[in-house]
């Protein structure tokens, strides 16, 4: 089972969220014999889908373009030419997808992130928050909405002689490594459940997507990765670009970089939302345990006895010193009040982390007590967020709500979100057929995978995890095949074994 490992004091919240994590992974067969699978068979409705043509023109206007095309999910028009293009790249556009024009993609080929691309970062954002209307610059500075306040970490030195693209195994590399890597894995879920192929397609979950999963979520240092992400991505978008507003072509590597960042855009804003805008721990300290502990430590750590009237001497100065602290010792800022909202209104938020000192009913009153939720109860909320991010971020999508996270931080343009205080007729459906979807096939799935009995999988968090990610990905989907055909697709669930 996963468990919470103790930990610090000297631990910010930037390190406290893999650490969270790491015994979930510490725990976990790097492979299993007899791996548990459960197959979603889809069956989209009849929808026809509409190519268009590369895009010409200026490369703000080409930029413009690209990101329409991602969002509606229209198919480029293949031909020889551009599927050679793609491929060279590791791209495979696709005709037959819902969803989005790509088929395949591998983020960490397109998205240099080793440390000399991090180093320079700052050089990036600069650009970013300095862009002039009407730039490449500032049509990707418009679509991210924490730019303004982001202060990029501390980031590696710049390496000497060395350039983009000579890959490495810094921490920060590895962190944004597995954020790409998990974008690659979630868009290949994506192209079966998102098919318009006749006779529906299979999409396999297994106790196996663990290890595309758990490492990113476990990288998950200050949610910083998915910051690191998008800028990557936007400065790879700009490269990519003729410099100025020179005449520009769309193309299949420019088309995955836009949803590359789109995707790591919605991550970043998202798990903000979902971790209270980074502020959820909660310092508890009992002011008169704490002044009672630091005059015994000075006691225990002096040679000769100290007068009582230089005990209480000291004491008076603990106390004032909390005084002079906003709340006292014994409170702290609270935690922030965000949370993460869906297109749909539904709210999930991080319950949050309380540290707390002077238990006086504890044999060593001086060290902190540490209370956070199980992993088997925020790891899947967090698998819904991840998943709620990457579908919302590229594809078609229902009107969402005004006081959703997409319209409210600004991802999503006014006329993308509707003010209404509940649901209408249409949403309220799609809204409902969603659900119940979700709800049948994390059913099936979590019963397919737990079929190998306990001694099989030997890990409920797993279970939890993988039959979170099975329906949450495919409500999403079955939502935006909605969105985009009116109709609504069918899903069924099969055990392994039982795989058409």
């Amino acid at each position: 089972m996963c468990r919470i490992l103790p930990f610090p004091f000297r631990l910010t919240s930037s390190a406290l969220l893999p650490l969270l994590l790491s015994a979930c992974a510490a725990g976990l067969p790097g492979t299993h014999p007899a791996a548990s699978t459960a197959f979603v068979n889809t069956v989209a409705p009849s929808c026809p889908l509409r190519t268009s043509p590369l895009e010409h023109g200026s490369a703000a206007d080409v930029l413009t373009a690209t990101f329409e095309r991602v969002r509606t999910a229209t198919p480029v028009a293949l031909d020889p030419t551009v599927k050679a293009e793609g491929a060279a790249f590791g791209i495979e556009l696709t005709e037959h997808k819902i969803g989005s024009p790509i088929l395949h993609l591998s983020a960490t080929r397109l998205v240099n992130h080793d440390s000399a691309c991090i180093s320079t970062l700052g050089q990036t954002l600069a650009q970013l928050k300095s862009a002039k209307p009407g730039s490449v610059e500032s049509i990707l500075a418009a679509r991210i909405p924490w730019l303004a306040t982001e202060v990029l970490p501390a980031l590696p030195e710049p390496i000497a002689q060395a350039s983009c693209g000579q890959h490495d195994d810094s921490a920060a590399s590895k962190a944004t490594s597995a954020t790409l890597n998990l974008i690659s894995f979630v868009n290949e879920k994506k192209a079966t459940l998102l098919s318009n192929q006749a006779g529906g397609a299979t999409t396999p979950f297994s106790t196996t997507d663990k290890q595309e999963l758990l490492p990113s979520l476990q990288q998950l240092a200050g949610l910083e990765p998915f910051r690191l992400a998008t800028l990557l991505a936007a400065r790879q978008i700009l490269e990519t670009l003729p410099q100025g507003n020179a005449a520009a072509m769309e193309s299949p590597q420019l088309i995955a970089l836009v949803a590359i960042f789109n995707a790591s855009d919605f991550l970043a804003t998202y798990f903000d939302a979902y971790f209270r805008d980074n502020q959820f721990i909660q310092l508890k300290v009992n002011e008169q345990s704490l002044e009672t502990d630091v005059v015994n430590t000075v006691k225990s750590r002096l040679n000769t006895p100290l007068p009582d009237d230089a005990a209480k001497q000291l004491s008076a100065t603990v106390a004032a010193v909390c005084k002079k602290l906003p709340g006292g010792c014994a409170s702290s800022p609270a935690p922030g009040t965000a949370s993460f909202v869906t297109l749909f209104g539904q709210s999930v938020q991080f319950s949050g982390v309380t540290i707390a000192w002077g238990d006086t009913s504890s044999a060593q009153p001086w060290r902190p007590a540490f209370t956070a939720p199980p992993v088997g109860t925020f790891g899947p909320q967090m698998v819904q967020v991840l998943i709620e991010a990457l579908f919302d971020a590229n594809g078609p999508h229902p009107q969402a709500l005004s006081t959703s996270t997409a319209c409210a931080s600004g991802l999503y343009a006014a006329s993308e979100c509707t003010p209404a205080p509940q649901l209408d007729g249409t949403l309220a459906r799609i809204d409902m057929v969603g659900n119940t979807t979700q709800a049948l096939v994390t059913t099936g799935v979590g019963a397919a995978i737990r079929g190998g009995g306990w001694a099989a999988l030997n890990n409920e968090t797993v279970a939890a995890l993988i039959e979170t990610f099975a329906g949450v990905t495919t409500r999403k989907a079955v939502q935006q095949v909605m969105a985009f055909c009116g109709g609504a697709p069918s899903a069924s669930v099969q055990a392994n074994g039982e795989q058409p």
